[in-house]
């Protein structure tokens, strides 16, 4: 990879209990080589937190059908990956993927229905159109 490219590395954690959840998001360092935690204030740099609000916000559409659906949720874990063009200060590409653990298997219609949900939170609607994207979501019963 040259070094006119900047790959960012976010990761999303979420345990779901009854009455709250446990929620984690963690940044790759490449200068440490290693996960740390995510923490937003106002020294962190305004690219992390735009990706930070496409993972969550991809989430949030992500639960939201399933719980309509009665769909219940026991371990979530998203990744997304982003290659940004230090010249052109653009995002080529992001993709972003979400393994599910519940405790039923979900529907063919209801996955379909879930990865298209994602697709238009308010956030990813709002891409470029130019930037290519990609969308992944399994499932797993536990």
């Amino acid at each position: 990879m040259s070094n006119n490219h900047r790959i960012f590395h976010l990761r999303l954690k979420v345990d779901y209990g009854q009455e709250n959840n446990t929620f984690a998001v963690q940044k790759y360092s490449d200068e440490e080589n290693r996960w740390l935690e995510l923490a937003i204030n106002e020294k962190t740099p305004g690219l992390l937190v735009f990706l930070y609000a496409i993972l969550t916000c991809q989430h949030l559409f992500l639960r939201n059908p399933a719980q309509k659906a009665g769909l219940r949720l026991r371990h979530t874990s998203g990744e997304l990956q982003a290659r940004f063009n230090r010249e052109t200060f653009r995002f080529e590409s992001i993709q972003t993927d979400f393994s599910v653990t519940s405790e039923v298997e979900p529907t063919c219609q209801l996955v379909e229905e879930i990865t298209q949900a994602m697709r238009h939170c308010p956030v990813s609607r709002n891409l470029d159109p130019a930037i290519e994207k990609t969308l992944s979501l399994n499932f797993v019963v536990d």
